[in-house]
This record gives C-alpha cells, sequence and structure tokens, in this order.
C-alpha cells in the first residue's frame, strides 16, 4: 500500500461525501423516519449516499482502521484509528433547503478524539482542526479559527438546536443558560459549532447527542481556543449533553447553570490538567528516548499493555497504579538499558499524583538525560 498523505485524503473524503450529496440537495426528496415512535428523525437517501462513498473510501485505503457512522453502525471500533462519520449533520435543514447542515469526519485515535472536519459543500466551505490549531477555508481564502474572548455569559451568543429537545430533567439547565446570555438562535446544527470555532458564536447547549453528532467537532473547537465537555465537565466524544464555549469562564458558568456540583466541576478541572500533564510525560519521554538512540520515531512501538495504560491516564487523569508501574511501562516500551533509564528520569522528574514512583533518578540517568 502507497502512503497516504492525510490533509489530502481527508479532503477527499470531504470531496467525495459532498458530490454524493448535492444533487439531492433541494429537490423533492423524500425522507424516513428513523425515530420508531419518538421525536421526528429523518433520514434520506442522501444520507446514506454520503456514508457509502466515505466508507468505501476509507476502507481502500486503511483497511484496519476502525468506521461509526450514523446511517450504516460500527466496523471494527475497537481499532485504534476509528473513522466517525455523519454525512448530514441537519438533515431537517437539509430538507427545508438551507444550507445550516454539513459533512463531519471525526478520526479517534485510541477513543480521543484526534481530528476533525466540517464541510459544508453548498457553500463550499470548510472547518477542520486537530486539537491545537483549527483553519477554516471557504469562497474568500483561508484562515486560523479562533475563538472569541467572552468572558460572561451575559454577554454571550448562545446555540442550540432546538429547546423542544431537551427533556424534563435537563430543560431547567438549559433555560438557566438562555436567560443569562445576551442573545440566542436556534436551529443551527454543526454551523452553531463551526460558529463558534470562527468566533461568531460563544456557547452551543445541547442534549441528546451521538458520538457522530460532536466527536468532529471537539478538535475544531479545541484547536480555535475553545473547550467541548459533557455537563458534568467530563469528555463529550461519547455525545449526550454537550457544553461547548468560547472561553473558560463561560465554561464554568454553563457546567454551574447546568446543574454540575460544585465537587464535580473541581474534579473536571483537575482531570483535565493532569491528563494533559500525562500526556506530556509520556510524550517528552519517548522524544528523549529516540534523540538519545538516533531515531527519528515518534516513539518506541509499544505493547497493548502499554498503550492501554498510557491510554487509561489520557482518559481518567491518574495512573492506573493496579494496572501498571511506571518502571513496567518503560519495560513494556522496549527501549534500550540507556533510553530507559532516560525515559525513567523524565518520568521521575513529573511525578503524577497516585503514580507509583518508588525509586529515585539515578546519576546515569541524570548524565543520560544531559547528554
Amino acid at each position: 500500500m502507497k502512503p497516504v498523505e492525510f490533509s489530502s485524503f481527508v479532503g477527499e473524503l470531504a470531496t467525495i461525501s459532498g458530490q454524493a450529496i448535492l444533487p439531492f440537495f433541494r429537490t423533492m426528496i423524500a425522507a424516513e423516519d428513523k425515530s420508531r415512535g419518538g421525536v421526528f428523525d429523518p433520514v434520506t437517501e442522501a444520507d446514506r449516499a454520503g456514508e457509502v462513498a466515505m466508507r468505501r473510501l476509507i476502507k481502500s485505503h486503511f483497511p484496519a482502521h476502525g468506521i461509526v457512522g450514523e446511517e450504516f453502525g460500527a466496523e471494527n471500533d475497537n481499532a485504534e484509528f476509528v473513522w466517525v462519520l455523519d454525512p448530514i449533520d441537519g438533515t431537517r435543514a437539509f430538507m427545508a433547503g438551507l444550507p445550516l447542515w454539513g459533512t463531519l469526519i471525526g478520526l479517534l485515535r485510541d477513543g480521543n478524539p484526534a481530528y476533525g472536519l466540517m464541510h459544508q459543500p453548498f457553500i463550499g466551505e470548510v472547518f477542520c482542526g486537530d486539537g491545537n490549531s483549527a483553519t477554516y477555508k471557504g469562497p474568500h481564502g483561508e484562515r486560523k479559527l479562533v475563538t472569541r474572548p467572552c468572558d460572561r455569559l451575559e454577554s454571550a451568543i448562545l446555540s442550540t438546536t432546538s429547546p423542544r429537545l431537551f427533556d424534563e430533567a435537563s430543560l431547567p439547565g438549559y433555560e438557566r443558560v438562555e436567560q443569562a446570555a445576551q442573545i440566542t438562535r436556534f436551529g443551527y446544527d454543526c454551523y452553531a459549532y463551526a460558529m463558534l470555532a470562527a468566533g461568531q458564536i460563544d456557547v452551543v447547549v445541547e442534549t441528546g447527542l451521538k458520538p457522530y453528532d460532536i466527536v468532529a467537532l471537539i478538535p475544531i473547537i479545541q484547536g480555535a481556543g475553545g473547550i467541548v465537555t459533557n455537563w458534568d465537565g467530563g469528555s463529550a466524544a461519547e455525545g449526550g449533553s454537550i457544553v461547548a464555549c468560547a472561553t473558560r469562564a463561560c465554561t464554568r458558568s454553563c457546567w454551574s447553570a447546568c446543574g454540575a456540583e460544585p465537587t464535580t466541576l473541581s474534579e473536571a478541572r483537575n482531570s483535565s490538567k493532569a491528563a494533559q500533564k500525562a500526556a506530556r510525560i509520556v510524550s517528552r519521554s519517548m522524544r528523549i528516548s529516540c534523540r538519545a538512540s538516533g531515531t527519528t520515531r515518534a516513539g518506541p512501538v509499544l505493547r497493548p499493555s502499554a498503550k492501554a495504560a498510557i491510554a487509561g491516564v489520557a482518559q481518567t487523569g491518574s495512573w492506573p497504579a493496579a494496572t501498571m508501574s511506571v518502571g513496567t511501562l518503560i519495560a513494556e516500551a522496549k527501549c534500550g538499558s540507556r533510553n530507559c533509564a532516560i525515559a525513567r528520569y523524565a518520568m521521575l522528574s513529573h511525578p503524577m499524583e497516585g503514580a507509583p514512583i518508588a525509586t529515585a533518578p539515578t546519576a546515569s540517568a541524570k548524565a543520560a538525560l544531559r547528554a
């Protein structure tokens, strides 16, 4: 198999899905109801055609990758890389001939959102991000996406798809946010999140989302400087009730309004900080190991048990002491003895709360690091 340039590949995914979907837009297309008696949940042939086109292309280039899609379910969703697809997010707008829908293409790595793209083929707009940066491309050029510095709900522009989608338990929390916000707009689906990343909207509050509704949008908003969590401050990757905000101050206000307990908020902040610290620790240790050995790889090849330990740290923000110690992780990384000492020193230099570290960095480890 030939190497694949990532940005070109996701660009092709967006193009072929748009080509499959656009012939149906602003036609007398019929829709089926997937709700089975609940709130009307439409699906059209355009939805199915777009997802089929994307699945076919992914399988031809990355047969080992998993796929989760709105219309055709999950395949190999335990893989390291899993594509999360929503061919038309905003099917109601699509049926009404309104260009307020988009194709969502997300990529999970070990269960964490790593890349996202939202494509509106009728207008020709693309919003994409990897969690560190985000970019807009459209008819009038390309620019970096940056959220607006809105630090008060009272100054915020709020969006939600519809208040009617909130159930009896969640509606009061949403209403508290709406009452505090300066302006509220309804009905934009994925476009609301794209506009948040673009600095036009400040807060999006939703409920009842599925992973394919939100995974692609998380890296875009985070890359633009925003924050996306569930109502308790945890990961939004599984869907559910979601808060997306331009700033940390707005996020805290929304958490509080939606009913998260103060202890939950504190735990969420601490967990987020711990997970970020864990990622830096692991990344630094692996980079040092590679530099010392003269390799250019991103890091040693990890056995599944080591991958599981790292994934656990990223997801929970705490070291899985019962599963694997730091020393075991270093051993599992299959470093040489010198590189093992260097990686061990990197870990010991930044101990994480709860990490079962029993030994101090040796003089040889310090010397190896300086080298």
